[in-house]
């Protein structure tokens, strides 16, 4: 079963964040080519670069939100997404939070998805503070880690999820 993308990564950041990973084992790579303790440190080098730049490429090819099998993915944790059935939400709207959560600081734009009142199971969730948050059953996905957000966005996402409660509904 095919998944529909509802929310890209933000590729920007995540093509950026490879720069270092990559100067990592060209210097690596370049270290191999000398002898004894250059090689090994070299060699570490270049797999760690390689392997920070693979960790990077995951995240470009994996959606903040999509839709499969009439449940919606959230990506906002390490490995696998929380899958939630697209009738459990209720909507969409775009919000501010803060970009480090922690301290506070900077705000950055958020899609936020409210999930019905009546589904006490999906109230909660642990995510990584740094992709988003999960309370009260109110699920936020930060702008820094997702396409650009705009009332545009928001839009397309609620008319989508209209379209998703339409296609439940439906007899198959």
């Amino acid at each position: 079963m095919k998944q529909e993308v509802w929310l890209k990564p933000n590729r920007r950041v995540l093509l950026v964040s490879m720069i270092l990973p990559a100067l990592l084992a060209m210097a690596g790579a370049w270290a191999m080519l000398h002898d004894g303790a250059w090689r090994i440190a070299g060699g570490v080098m270049f797999v760690v670069g390689f392997g920070l730049i693979g960790l990077l490429a995951v995240q470009c090819a994996r959606p903040r939100l999509a839709l499969r099998g009439g449940q919606l993915r959230f990506w906002l944790k390490s490995g696998g997404p929380w899958e939630v059935p697209v009738d459990v939400v209720e909507c969409f709207f775009i919000s501010r939070a803060s970009a480090k959560p922690a301290e506070g600081e900077t705000n950055v734009v958020s899609v936020v998805a409210r999930l019905a009142e009546s589904a006490v199971d999906f109230k909660q969730r642990a995510v990584k503070p740094a992709l988003g948050k999960w309370e009260e059953g109110y699920v936020t996905i930060r702008g820094t880690w997702c396409e650009r957000l705009s009332l545009d966005v928001v839009n397309r996402l609620n008319q989508r999820l209209r379209e998703a409660h339409r296609d439940a509904q439906t007899p198959r």
